[in-house]
């Protein structure tokens, strides 16, 4: 499965988003449509993540969020683009840690600063930091 077929699995697939995702072109495509808002509580779900918290990262006010998800409104496609950050970081520490994904995100990390690895999601660069660890941890490097 491509790191993109990985990604929409976390947003619940084809079912959710409308469209198969093959490649990372597909992906430009469902965030300038907008994701679902459906997609967000599939994500939740399979990450073990809130709602809440993901709204929040994406800086998506939960109100707004709250609204969207009744009425199975799309997200924007900026907001759309800063949840599909946060699923790319969450299917490489999986690709990277398997099962020990989740804890490790939600833990302290001594190589981003004492830092949990999720609370740095919220911009791109904080994005890029984590996913440089994940790169360190698949190569053996202590992290």
């Amino acid at each position: 499965m491509t790191e993109a077929a990985e990604i929409a699995g976390l947003l619940g697939g084809k079912r959710l988003l409308k469209v198969q995702v093959n490649q990372d072109r597909d992906l430009v495509e469902v965030a300038r449509a907008g994701i679902p808002a459906s997609a967000i509580r599939a994500f939740a779900a399979s990450t073990q993540t809130s709602i809440a918290l993901l709204g929040a990262i994406a800086h998506i006010d939960a109100r707004t969020l709250s609204r969207r998800l009744a009425s199975n409104a799309r997200l924007k496609p900026d907001e759309s683009d800063r949840v599909l950050r946060v699923a790319r970081v969450f299917a490489l520490a999986r690709a990277a840690l398997g099962s020990d994904a989740h804890a490790w995100l939600n833990s302290e990390n001594r190589a981003l600063g004492g830092v949990k690895p999720i609370e740095l999601l919220d911009t791109d660069a904080g994005a890029r930091q984590v996913e440089q660890i994940i790169g360190r941890i698949e190569h053996g490097i202590f992290s």
